[in-house]
């Protein structure tokens, strides 16, 4: 069995991020919480803007199909590369984080003022 992620949204809401950041929160509940080791999306191949959200999604074009009459493209990712993802972008926060947070407190040996 294959678990979708899919998304629509009303035009007036397109180019905000909201498919991009609702899929990624599927994405993450499907393989935290219900222990999913693989997720789809099936996406109309000249549907773009749809084929980059699965993209930023972390999600690769497995294979072409037809669905519901429809040549259908389909996006895969699996726990495994789920959580490589996460791994990187973990190392990435906190490398930013580091320098920031390394200001914000004196050098060891450095004298208070005041003390």
């Amino acid at each position: 069995m294959e678990i979708e992620i899919g998304y629509r949204l009303q035009r007036d809401f397109w180019n905000g991020g909201l498919a991009t950041e609702a899929a990624r929160a599927v994405r993450d509940h499907g393989f935290r919480n219900l222990k999913l080791e693989y997720v789809i999306s099936l996406i109309h191949p000249e549907n773009y803007p749809s084929r980059r959200v699965a993209e930023k999604n972390g999600m690769t074009l497995e294979r072409e199909t037809t669905f519901r009459g429809f040549p259908t493209f389909v996006f895969a990712i699996t726990r495994t590369q789920w959580m490589k993802l996460r791994g990187e972008g973990d190392e990435r926060l906190i490398s930013k984080a580091v320098p920031q947070l390394r200001d914000r407190f004196p050098k060891p040996g450095a004298c208070f003022e005041g003390s």
